[in-house]
């Protein structure tokens, strides 16, 4: 391809992505095509190659676009956050007031977990969490559904360190969480009580993008007790939540 022919087609995708991610609305390709100048048939063909790299998403109802989530990643990790909580907000203010739970959204950040977002109940009594928050990834299920999709040398520096206990039921021993890891990956979804904090529990599922690569995890806590007799009802709950958010990324 040509040096001239090669800044053509750049310059024209910034411009279809540009005009994406200024919408707030998804876009037909008469709407790309009448606000970038660009011929239908083109803007087409580039929204086709974007859509495989995720740069864009395509709503299968409507068949309009908007900005993948993917690209935000790829340029910068603060606008792919904003971007993800966006899109997951109204999923998990509607998962809290199912569950009557807190509801996180957390990523993993090197070899700890970080909450990006939450959703409280309308309760006195209740799960808080803040934006920002640290995440160990040995103790509770939040961190160990971040740990069970980590990259395996992430994985691996995590198991080489001290596991700090945070109550008596904190896993310690580098080959027990290992096992428990290898089963989380396997059922993907998480349990636990008291294992963080006292009088906590939490469960957790993973959030997948629609070509399946580990994105971030979805999860819902409150107090240990009101966990009993209800997980798999929970679950039921957190996973249509997960496939809905999934759905959108």
């Amino acid at each position: 391809m040509a040096p001239s022919s090669r800044h053509d087609v750049i310059s024209r995708i910034v411009r279809i992505m540009e005009t994406l991610s200024r919408a707030d609305d998804l876009l037909s390709i008469r709407d790309i095509e009448e606000r970038t100048g660009i011929p239908r048939t083109t803007v087409h063909r580039f929204l086709r190659s974007l859509k495989q790299e995720d740069w864009v998403y395509q709503d299968p109802i409507t068949e309009n676009f908007r900005t993948g989530i993917r690209f935000f990643l790829s340029f910068d990790r603060h606008a792919f956050y904003h971007e993800l909580i966006q899109r997951c907000d109204p999923y998990m203010k509607e998962l809290s007031a199912k569950t009557g739970k807190t509801v996180l959204l957390s990523v993993l950040n090197g070899t700890e977990g970080r909450c990006i977002h939450s959703v409280e109940p309308a309760t006195a009594l209740k799960f808080v969490a803040h934006k920002g928050m640290a995440i160990p990834l040995h103790a509770g299920a939040t961190g160990k559904i971040l740990l069970a999709f980590a990259k395996p040398e992430n994985q691996q520096t995590v198991f080489s360190q001290e596991l700090v206990p945070f109550t008596s039921k904190t896993t310690t021993d580098p080959e027990e969480l290992k096992d428990q890891i290898e089963i989380i990956k396997k059922q993907k979804y998480a349990f636990s009580q008291e294992e963080w904090m006292i009088h906590a529990g939490d469960l957790s599922i993973p959030i997948f993008d629609r070509n399946g690569q580990f994105v971030c995890q979805l999860g819902i806590a409150g107090l240990s007790s009101s966990f009993d007799g209800h997980v798999e009802e929970l679950l039921t709950l957190l996973r249509e939540g997960g496939a809905q958010i999934s759905s959108q990324l």
